[in-house]
């Protein structure tokens, strides 16, 4: 279902106030007495278990409560712009990647800070968390793929971005590789944790925009300008299948629990169902 902004700035502006504290009086920088409005919408986002809800906006990041929709807390930082947020697998964890070349990881029970990453980037545009949430994945506005050890708060290994711009990256389910997408029209497996390459998908005419592990890790989607999403085998590197469907573009794909369905989305707001097989 698509959120038009009408109705997320609705959402920012009339959610309850009053959790744990008038949110005029959160994180007010020195001198000021009040805070007048949120801030324009930039994302949203739910945690994995729906317990909390994450709006980013120029002013920083407002976290809710879903039970109540109440205030729990603004994570500001030293910076209110924020390009990119991803919950944790178990929801406790959210990270935020801003315009300074840094991710922050916060608390979604308390909203305090827990940690700070930082590496070789230029503004943090995307990020993914690994399942057992033990690595954390940050793609760069200057074509950095950086590797975290969220535990140790330590990069552990760093992709240079030497084959085009980066759109997306996704990590597959056991998180032992990453997928990213480049403007070179390439897909392009990672080892997670030595960094080294392991495969490259060739074969898209136009510039790949969207990536996607199955449930099982086999398989491989993609979605690309051509109008085409393909399924890839991951271990041998071989394409599967090409998907179709009189697509003017496939601008992002996604798979269903159980691998069975694949939904890929088209710009003129048409999504299509595959069924894998």
């Amino acid at each position: 279902m698509k959120i038009t902004a009408a109705l997320l700035m609705v959402l920012v502006l009339f959610l309850p106030n009053t959790y744990p504290q008038d949110y005029t009086q959160m994180s007010l920088p020195e001198g000021a007495v009040a805070r007048l409005g949120k801030g324009i919408v930039k994302g949203v986002l739910y945690s994995p278990d729906g317990a909390r809800l994450a709006v980013r906006t120029y002013m920083g990041i407002w976290l809710y409560d879903t039970t109540n929709y109440r205030t729990i807390a603004l994570l500001i930082g030293d910076t209110g712009h924020y390009n990119s947020i991803a919950f944790g697998a178990d929801g406790k964890t959210l990270a935020s990647g801003s315009w300074n070349n840094t991710v922050r990881l916060w608390d979604t029970e308390t909203g305090e800070q827990k940690g700070t990453l930082t590496g070789q980037m230029l503004d943090i545009v995307d990020l993914v968390f690994s399942r057992d949430d033990a690595t954390l994945t940050g793609v760069s506005r200057d074509n950095h793929l950086m590797l975290w050890d969220t535990k140790a708060g330590e990069m552990k290994g760093l992709i240079a971005g030497d084959r085009g711009r980066i759109r997306e990256a996704a990590f597959s389910p056991d998180g032992t590789t990453v997928a990213c997408v480049h403007s070179d029209r390439t897909v392009r497996l990672w080892n997670a944790v030595t960094g080294e390459q392991k495969r490259t998908l060739t074969g898209h005419a136009e510039e790949v925009f969207s990536i996607a592990f199955s449930s099982d890790g086999r398989t491989v989607a993609s979605g690309a300008g051509d109008g085409t999403a393909r399924l890839w085998d991951v271990k041998m590197g071989e394409l599967k299948q090409i998907l179709t469907g009189h697509i003017e573009m496939s601008y992002s794909v996604a798979f269903s629990s159980d691998g069975k369905t694949l939904a890929g989305g088209r710009l003129d707001g048409t999504i299509l169902l595959w069924k894998v097989h």
